[in-house]
């Protein structure tokens, strides 16, 4: 069975440029808008893996990554940004800087779900 990953992407270029290159390596991704959406979609199916792009505008990150982790304690979370210690104050300890590169967050990615970056 693939696992799952959820992505809150504003952008559509990027968001499909992740859930093609996610899909390529194996894994399942669904991409999202917004906070509301991510919740719905984490309430209707199992995620392995949570990404998050800091930088959508209107979104209160702060009571979003509270109740994923009082709801999804064990869930981890990678976070998208500019500059790390916006997400860092949030207490995610996962952070990929913004522009990223695909290589380091599969990296990332294979780390947190103890599964080695394969290989196509």
């Amino acid at each position: 069975m693939k696992q799952s990953i959820l992505i809150i992407e504003g952008n559509e270029i990027k968001k499909k440029i992740l859930k093609d290159f996610f899909w390529f390596y194996g894994y399942d991704a669904l991409c999202v808008d917004s906070i509301d959406e991510a919740i719905s979609s984490l309430q209707t199916r199992g995620f392995s893996l949570l990404i998050v792009d800091y930088h959508l505008s209107g979104m209160n990150w702060s009571a979003f990554i509270e109740t994923i982790r009082s709801t999804y304690p064990n869930m981890p979370i990678i976070g998208m940004c500019r500059k790390e210690a916006e997400f860092r104050d949030l207490g995610i300890r996962k952070v990929i800087s913004s522009p990223f590169d695909l290589k380091g967050l599969m990296d990332e990615v294979g780390f947190l779900l103890n599964t080695p970056r394969p290989h196509p």
